[in-house]
């Protein structure tokens, strides 16, 4: 049996305070589609299955799962605190709060997590106040500025600064696999003006496409956030990972975890 593979951030993987990972298809218990390592019980996949491998994932990376807070990720740019009163549920079975993408905290010993087969996970990481934030970013969420709403949460509870984030930006579709329509592209030019919404389109053999990791990049320099690291892996492209659009929506969820120490 495969040993669960886990991911991290160069920035951050030297932090005595944080503990924190990405998990890949390797190490799980599922079969099919799903196999191996899918940690997302909301796929098709056998709800014991799912939460078996969600307590391997967090194992391996020395996180405690009846600790675990979890959302449903509605892509909205709504962020939660999680408090000592946050309904847990059973270790490998969270509750999933739902219309929230992003999660905030001070609690140590409390993994956050959010999920992902082709959008952006995020972790913001305050080492001076000591305080931890975990984001789900697909273009919704993206376009609604879930950073900018998680970093505002985090300057009201926690007194964090721009300077203080340490960012790392998980594995999430490229461009290059990402086409949109025309309507899109209208949409987007509306919101943000022509020559913005520019910057976040590319053209693919005559077509737009829509580049998620641009907007990111862009909206973290805008907060002032330049302590930040991106994956390079292409959730399409990379064999490792979950791809709702390689896999035609019948498919599993890698995730990405941090916890304080």
């Amino acid at each position: 049996m495969a040993a669960v593979e886990l991911l991290r951030f160069g920035n951050l993987d030297g932090e005595a305070g944080l503990a924190h990972a990405v998990s890949t298809r390797a190490g799980g218990v599922s079969a099919g589609p799903y196999a191996s390592l899918n940690v997302g019980a909301a796929t098709g996949d056998e709800p014991a299955n799912a939460a078996e491998n969600l307590r391997r994932f967090l194992a391996a990376a020395g996180m405690p799962p009846e600790r675990l807070a979890a959302m449903r990720q509605d892509h909205t740019a709504n962020v939660a605190e999680v408090r000592e009163d946050w309904p847990f549920g059973p270790p490998g079975e969270p509750v999933l709060q739902p219309h929230i993408d992003g999660l905030v905290t001070r609690l140590k010993n409390t993994p956050l997590i959010a999920f992902s087969a082709d959008c952006a996970t995020a972790v913001f990481y305050d080492r001076r106040n000591a305080a931890l934030g975990v984001m789900h970013a697909g273009w919704r969420g993206a376009v609604q500025n879930i950073f900018r709403a998680a970093f505002e949460r985090m300057a009201l509870l926690y007194g964090t600064r721009p300077g203080d984030i340490a960012a790392g930006v998980g594995p999430c579709i490229c461009a290059a696999h990402y086409p949109v329509g025309g309507e899109f592209v209208e949409g987007l030019r509306s919101f943000y003006g022509s020559d913005k919404a520019a910057r976040f389109l590319r053209s693919v053999e005559g077509r737009p496409h829509f580049d998620l990791r641009a907007l990111l990049r862009e909206q973290l320099l805008e907060l002032g956030v330049t302590n930040s690291e991106f994956s390079p892996l292409c959730t399409r492209e990379d064999g490792r990972l979950f791809s709702w659009r390689r896999d035609k929506g019948v498919t599993g969820r890698f995730a990405l975890a941090a916890m304080l120490k």
